[in-house]
């Protein structure tokens, strides 16, 4: 269990460094001067984020 906490935890804080950086560097709304690789988006980072919210409280609420 320990494992996929961490990995969960390791995605997530990935998933917000790179919308950070991409704030950081493009400006609060990038998405609409920017594409980025495969037509990403920073709403991509964010939902990946999210996504793995939602997992780890699923996780929290089954094992405790």
């Amino acid at each position: 269990m320990g494992n996929l906490e961490g990995f969960i935890k390791d995605r997530i804080n990935h998933a917000d460094k790179r919308a950070s950086q991409i704030k950081k560097k493009h400006g609060g709304n990038p998405s609409n001067t920017h594409t980025y690789h495969g037509g990403w988006n920073l709403g991509y980072w964010e939902g990946v984020k999210a996504a793995y919210e939602n997992i780890s409280d699923e996780i929290e609420k089954v094992w405790g």
